[in-house]
């Protein structure tokens, strides 16, 4: 099978991670990836930043959390009120994806460069996840600090984030696949 095949069919996504920090090189040739994503009309107005201390990911949470709280689905709030859990599943690095929030296709292009991340990670020996929590900031103050800590322009939004580092444990098994996702038309 060819390499690029052979790696899109291997990644899982892991929820169970060492605390093993990521070395910097590794780290940073994955981070290169997101920015080789399509995006609509090449504007690339997009902003990936990765957090690689506990600190600055459990200040994520502590804002990701009240913000939960206040949205309108009960189940969202109910995860939110989960002691002791954490999204990113103890990952030691937790790269967020954000756009100009007038961009037509920010969602999808934060999409694509996520997922460059988490193919290329798993080429490299590397675990992820696809969290999608942050994207659920709204605009309360805290939420807005939050933003301004990490670099995120005002004007952007969050789409989403990954966990990364190293799985705890073996991957979860290929689910099966449901018949018919999939069609070639004349």
């Amino acid at each position: 099978m060819n390499e690029v095949l052979a790696t899109i069919a291997a990644r899982r996504s892991v929820r169970a991670y060492k605390p093993e920090a990521i070395p910097a090189d590794l780290l940073s040739q994955v981070l290169g990836t997101a920015p080789l994503a399509p995006s609509g009309m090449n504007a690339q107005a997009w902003r990936f930043v990765a957090l690689v201390s506990r600190p600055r990911i459990a200040r994520l949470w502590e804002v990701c959390r009240a913000a939960l709280g206040r949205f309108p689905d009960p189940r969202v709030q109910a995860m939110a009120s989960r002691e002791g859990f954490d999204p990113w599943y103890g990952a030691p690095v937790v790269v967020i994806a954000s756009a100009e929030a007038e961009s037509p296709t920010a969602q999808y292009d934060c999409a694509c460069g996520l997922q460059n991340m988490m193919l290329a990670a798993q080429s490299m020996g590397l675990a992820s996840c696809w969290v999608h929590v942050p994207a659920r900031l709204d605009d309360a103050p805290e939420s807005r600090e939050l933003r301004a800590e990490l670099g995120i322009p005002a004007s952007y939004r969050i789409h989403g984030s990954i966990a990364l580092g190293y799985a705890a444990g073996p991957g979860p098994k290929t689910p099966e696949r449901k018949p018919g996702s999939v069609a070639i038309l004349e």
